[in-house]
């Protein structure tokens, strides 16, 4: 199962031994939103030997709320839904505009809707595929 580390700093990086080989592990920045740095892996020897280090729990912590999306066993296609579904294009003059229309039509939260890039993820989902007229 994928765990997700995170850490509050601005760069980081640890060193741990994996079957005997020294790794270094480097956090890296995985959205706008989110404060600090994260590292995920599934590998279950690397996460042993993360949290048999020093630095677990005091410079890394392992995120407890973390849960990893199931990815799609085939890779899609452009203009599909990662269940195949064909995506309906929608336009909008604004971002605020787009965040109206899948707020009230489809009761998502404008705090999940605050930037084009999150709006189209949050569109895909639904099965649009989101243009702006002032790209």
């Amino acid at each position: 199962m994928k765990k997700k580390y995170s850490t509050r700093s601005l760069s980081y990086t640890v060193a741990v031994k994996v079957d005997g080989k020294l790794r270094h592990i480097t956090f890296e920045k995985l959205s706008s939103n989110f404060k600090g740095l994260a590292y995920i892996t599934g590998d279950e020897k690397i996460q042993k030997a993360l949290e048999s280090t020093k630095a677990f729990g005091h410079s890394f912590t392992l995120d407890k709320k973390f849960r990893p999306e199931e990815e799609p066993s085939e890779p899609k296609e452009e203009g599909q839904t990662p269940s195949g579904k064909e995506l309906t294009e929608k336009s909008f003059a604004t971002v605020n505009e787009a965040k109206d229309f899948f707020n009230k039509e489809h009761g998502i939260l404008v705090s999940k809707l605050m930037t084009r890039s999150a709006i189209s993820m949050e569109a895909e989902k639904l099965g649009f595929e989101v243009q702006f007229d002032n790209q």
